[in-house]
């Protein structure tokens, strides 16, 4: 029963409540794990992703609608993701992806599957808003010695930069 108990702790330590993928403190874990194994021939991807106008959704059709949203958007990049891509609550409105993958073709396929899957979930019209998001996104440059933190703050720039243009 000990370890039962201890299994179920060490899971919501790490489990984002709402949504039921990682949260940051295990996205940081993970991290900096992916770092330590690379090589020269062998890094990593990742993309951060933040919903547009979030606020709004909360504002207009409360919270209720605003989790709902949230939860709805990590099924899609569930639905657009590989079986060992790992998924994250960076927080609020905001996600990371950690992709096993260091070639840019690949990455930008997988890209293109998370703007398609989004695009069908609006045209469906079973919910009263659209959901929009920015992305930032970077492979791991194995020579830069980049720390986990210099690398989420290398995407979420990217991310930031990509707002921008949404708005």
């Amino acid at each position: 029963m000990l370890i039962l108990f201890l299994n179920i702790q060490n899971h919501n330590i790490y489990i984002d409540y709402l949504t039921g993928i990682n949260n940051r403190k295990k996205l940081d874990s993970y991290l900096k794990k992916k770092i330590n194994a690379c090589t020269e021939k062998k890094t990593f991807s990742a993309i951060m992703t933040d919903l547009n106008n979030f606020k709004l959704i909360n504002d207009k059709y409360g919270h209720d609608e605003g989790d709902k949203a949230l939860q709805d958007f990590v099924g899609l990049l569930k639905n657009s993701l590989r079986a060992n891509d790992f998924v994250a609550r960076y927080g609020g409105d905001e996600f990371c992806i950690v992709l096993d993958t260091c070639n840019k073709t690949v990455l930008e396929e997988i890209i293109r599957r998370i703007n398609v899957c989004v695009e069908i979930y609006n045209s469906s019209k079973d919910q009263p808003y659209e959901l929009g998001f920015s992305m930032g996104y970077a492979i791991y440059d194995y020579h830069s010695h980049m720390k986990a933190e210099e690398f989420q703050k290398l995407i979420d720039v990217l991310l930031y930069e990509n707002k921008q243009i949404h708005k």
